[in-house]
């Protein structure tokens, strides 16, 4: 009798160890919580399609509203890249290059409002490898959107790290923001810059307004 006590007790602490072995399931919570840092691939900055030096690619520039613009209208963003040996090309860029604009306002990686019916006008600069892009002011932005841009027929530049500025609604109190091309050494030849793009002076922006008090 004694033995098969004993038994009885050593299979009930055999079965109450293996349920402390078993893995912990997460709550509906933590894997909600879970998922929305899976999702969240918050970036800023600059990102090319190809970095090889040469190739006809897509850049991707990221930037996000400041404190200045909170509430305002967008209608112009410019776009420097700076370098005295920058030799890359836009010549073959127009309105329809512009392949995607539009705001992250929630802060998940993503766009939630697309904003390229507003687009008007895409001008480079010549000599200062400069763009710029103009809306038609229908568009507020407030402070922490992240105004992604798309633009297609860039060809990069030689190999090399290129500081590019980019400024929303430039000013004179405006300071542009900052990103980095990086750009490989490759095979490719030197491309002759087509001369398709809408060239010009830079066009002057119009004083921010809230929309406050419109």
């Amino acid at each position: 009798m004694r033995v098969k006590r004993s038994r009885a007790l050593l299979a009930t602490l055999g079965f109450m160890a293996s349920l402390l072995l078993l893995p912990t399931l997460p709550t509906a919570d933590a894997r909600e919580g879970a998922s929305r840092s899976r999702g969240q691939v918050q970036w800023e900055g600059l990102r090319a399609g190809s970095g090889e030096a040469y190739a006809r690619t897509t850049h991707v520039m990221r930037t996000r509203v400041g404190a200045r613009l909170d509430g305002s209208k967008l209608e112009l963003v410019k776009l420097t890249y700076a370098g005295s040996h920058f030799d890359g090309c836009f010549g073959a860029m127009g309105l329809s290059s512009v392949a995607r604009a539009g705001l992250d306002t929630d802060g998940d990686g993503r766009v939630d409002e697309d904003v390229r019916h507003s687009l008007r006008g895409l001008v480079v600069v010549p000599g200062d490898a400069t763009l710029f892009l103009s809306f038609d002011g229908s568009i507020f932005v407030r402070e922490g959107d992240m105004l992604e841009l798309a633009y297609e027929d860039v060809v990069n530049p030689a190999a090399g790290s290129y500081r590019v500025e980019v400024t929303l609604n430039p000013g004179p109190s405006e300071p542009p923001q900052l990103a980095t091309l990086e750009v490989q050494t490759s095979a490719n030849i030197p491309p002759a810059c087509t001369d398709g793009a809408e060239r010009g002076p830079a066009p002057s922006a119009a004083p921010a307004r809230s929309k406050y008090e419109l």
